[in-house]
């Protein structure tokens, strides 16, 4: 939503809100470059994708990661383990999601892949085939739909269609005779709570992993001004061993009635040490904001929502230090995630948010709530300018009569900004906004994962050091 600033003959109505000066233009969702094709071994022969099963070792001529992705989306794990091992040490064996518009962006993101990705029902998977050379696997990574265990969904766990094929997977897994040596899992916060998740650990104990747990891990945790709580779950096969000296011990926190316990391993074991800093941009929004999408009049919030959604709007700012999670309904619905204001609007229209932090004390970080006399300036405004149904703003402050003032959604490129990732990173021309939403809101933080994936990794640098 964007507004110009006052001007001494009143303030004008903005037919679908908030319009800065000069920007009347609508800028197109832009495509970032196609990566250039990575060094592959024996890539384009027709064995490529045949024989004996690879791993990671000192050399630098050891043959690359074989990687399988279930549940692959739109490829922002794998970018992670190429940021750990280097693009050529990573050799995509499958990647398969039901979701054509994921597999678009995985594909304009991994265009070199003999196969590219597979759309495919996991649940018609049988041991035979996962078996099969061709899917021979170092390592698989799953990220399971996460609505059965989702805060507002109705968390019906296993009893949700939506689980059948992870818990497919599950049952196959220890009946595998060439499973993968290591095995990363990522979902939701409330996932380490269902029988979902105790099945998980069941099957990869059965299977001979050791296995560790990131209940709650965010890029906040790597300085990146974004909440992102989620759920992983690392394994690796008994004999590669991690770095800290115990397996999983239980603690206080019972999951499953009781059943089985949290893995204590957590935010000590898994510090965010492995992020250089020139992977991150800053620690304020600002930093990770497209200059091409300020200019987009089309990403204004519409007055009328703000008008009646601005108890549950989460504002930031340029100079904010946080903004909330990024949601597949971003754009669609205000618990999507945050929206952005410019410091004028900020200051004009909004009440700082304090934001209860670990059940301590309350700290304000940079996010805002709608004033509640924004209705009566809105309706004010638009008495004054009579030239729109759905109002304007207006401000009597003087000092900011010569700023922009305007609310607007942040456009995919910088939420793929906030998620780790650059502008080589290639959004599809092809897909609509809310298309690349979706698939942004279904993605992973490529930082905290490229961190993790390190630990999941440790012994290879581990032998390197050799």
């Amino acid at each position: 939503m964007r507004a110009s600033a006052s001007s001494a003959g009143g303030c004008r109505a903005a037919r679908r809100g908030f319009e800065g000066r000069a920007r009347s233009r609508r800028a197109a969702v832009r495509r970032a470059p196609r990566r250039a094709p990575r060094p592959r071994a024996n890539a384009g022969t027709p064995d490529a994708l045949d024989g004996a099963r690879l791993v990671v070792g000192a050399s630098d001529d050891a043959a690359p990661v074989r990687l399988v992705e279930m549940f692959s989306g739109s490829g922002m794990t794998r970018v992670a383990l190429e940021r750990v091992l280097g693009a050529s040490r990573v050799l995509g064996v499958a990647a398969i999601d039901n979701s054509d518009v994921a597999n678009a962006v995985y594909a304009a993101n991994f265009p070199d892949d003999p196969r590219g990705p597979l759309r495919e029902n996991i649940e018609h998977l049988t041991a035979a085939r996962l078996d099969h050379p061709d899917l021979a696997a170092d390592a698989w990574t799953l990220s399971p739909p996460c609505q059965p265990y989702t805060r507002r969904g109705k968390r019906l766990g296993p009893d949700d269609p939506r689980a059948a094929a992870f818990a497919h997977l599950l049952r196959l897994l220890p009946t595998l005779k060439n499973p993968p040596d290591r095995v990363f899992v990522e979902n939701v916060v409330g996932f380490e709570r269902s029988a979902t998740r105790d099945a998980l650990v069941d099957a990869l104990e059965r299977a001979g992993y050791e296995w560790r747990e990131r209940r709650r891990a965010s890029p906040s945790d790597a300085g990146v001004p974004y909440v992102r709580d989620r759920y992983y779950l690392l394994a690796k096969k008994r004999g590669l061993g991690f770095r800290d000296s115990g397996g999983p011990e239980a603690d206080s926190d019972p999951v499953g009635g009781g059943a089985r316990a949290l893995a204590a391993a957590d935010a000590d074991a898994f510090a965010f040490s492995r992020i250089p800093n020139n992977q991150k941009r800053g620690s304020t929004v600002g930093a990770y904001l497209d200059p091409a999408s300020a200019s987009d009049a089309s990403l204004a919030v519409r007055s009328a929502t703000v008008l009646k959604y601005r108890e549950w709007l989460d504002v930031v700012a340029p100079s904010s230090a946080t903004c909330q999670c990024f949601t597949s309904g971003y754009g669609r619905t205000v618990f999507g995630g945050s929206v952005l204001a410019s410091e004028a609007f900020a200051r004009r229209y909004c009440v700082p948010a304090a934001v209860e932090k670990d059940g301590g004390p309350t700290k304000f970080e940079g996010r805002f709530r709608v004033r509640s006399d924004f209705a009566a300036e809105a309706a004010a405004a638009a008495e004054r300018g009579g030239e729109g149904a759905r109002g304007s703003g207006c401000s009597s402050h003087e000092e900011d009569e010569d700023e922009d003032v305007w609310l607007r959604y942040f456009s995919p490129r910088e939420i793929a900004n906030l998620h780790g990732l650059d502008e080589r990173f290639a959004l599809p021309e092809a897909l609509t906004r809310r298309q690349l939403y979706r698939v942004l809101g279904n993605s992973v933080s490529v930082d905290v994962v490229a961190e993790l994936l390190g630990h999941l990794f440790d012994d290879a640098f581990d032998e390197r050091r050799k």
